[in-house]
């Protein structure tokens, strides 16, 4: 089962549907949602369901986003969801186990980062699954040709293990993630102490972690961004006894 998010006129969703069990279509526009209809009926499609709304309302209303359990997320999504629409995706209690996106050339290569280059959204997609660019695609393959290139994304293995097999509580982790990044310009041990309310247990967190003291958020890999949490914890307790 495939969740396409603004199939536009079914460029996407014909060829999907001959591939695939079904094809879950969540359009926005009305109108283009009644000619969807119209065509699939016209050409016999029948492995096509098309839900006419937002898909961003969908996920931001409590187990509807859950209620679709498509095993991937295939589409040529509009730009401006990218973000939004990933880390909601990502979050939920079902997540698809593939999701493949056609997105603006520049935010697959943050997507895909690797240090010193991370950013919030290199490290939340990164700690869900896999992402890799399968394909470039330049501005003149679109009619009219915007003024960026876009890529072809892959995010795949998608699941929670990051945070199980590691002992993770996904919200302090990205607590702490958020709060870092919100001030990347400057050295890790000030934003760090700032989260954890103590320079003194930042210190500590960051030296027994390995990492150096004037490291920056964007420098630190995912393996240690883990080492980073885990040993804030424990100091924390130490103190308070």
């Amino acid at each position: 089962m495939v969740l396409e998010v603004g199939p536009g006129q079914g460029e996407l969703t014909v060829p999907l549907s001959r591939k695939v069990k079904k094809v879950i279509a969540v359009e926005k526009d009305k109108e283009l949602s009644e000619n969807l209809r119209d065509r699939f009926s016209r050409e016999k499609i029948t492995n096509v369901e098309v839900v006419e709304g937002d898909i961003l309302k969908y996920i931001s209303e409590s187990g509807k986003i859950n209620a679709f359990r498509a095993d991937k997320l295939i589409s040529n999504i509009p730009y401006y969801l990218t973000s939004r629409l990933l880390k909601n995706v990502l979050e939920s209690e079902f997540p698809p186990k593939m999701i493949v996106l056609t997105i603006q050339k520049e935010v697959a290569e943050r997507i895909c980062a690797a240090p010193p280059n991370m950013s919030i959204l290199s490290v939340s997609v990164q700690s869900f699954g896999h992402p890799n660019i399968i394909k470039k695609v330049p501005a003149e393959c679109f009619s009219p040709a915007p003024k960026i290139d876009s890529a072809i994304i892959k995010i795949d293995d998608i699941s929670r293990d990051f945070f199980t097999k590691n002992g993770l509580n996904p919200i302090l982790f990205f607590q702490m993630i958020k709060t870092t990044f919100s001030q990347k310009r400057k050295i890790l041990l000030n934003p760090l102490s700032q989260f954890i309310g103590s320079k003194e247990i930042a210190s500590e967190a960051l030296k027994k972690a390995s990492i150096a003291f004037n490291s920056r958020a964007q420098e630190l890999s995912l393996e240690e961004w883990i080492s980073l949490y885990k040993n804030i914890e424990p100091i924390k307790a130490r103190n308070r006894e």
